[in-house]
């Protein structure tokens, strides 16, 4: 679990997306993710993450660093 999964879910939140949820909505955010540097490390090629909260009311997404963790909400 990292530091973005552990926040999350304190705010009531899980990895996912809503039910009703067109995930190519979102496919233009999960391909720029690949592109984005890390603010803390430099690493290039960010994971696309996702998260819903449990009433599926409330969708938000990431960019987060796979070596260091440091996360932006896109």
């Amino acid at each position: 679990m990292t530091n973005l999964d552990r926040q999350m879910d304190q705010q009531g939140y899980v990895v996912g997306i809503p039910e009703s949820f067109d995930i190519s909505d979102h496919s233009v955010e999960a391909s720029l993710c690949d592109n984005y540097a890390c603010e803390i490390c430099g690493q290039i090629g960010l994971s696309y993450r996702q998260f819903v909260e449990h009433s599926q009311q409330t969708f938000r997404a990431f960019a987060e660093c796979p070596n260091c963790g440091w996360a932006e909400e896109l």
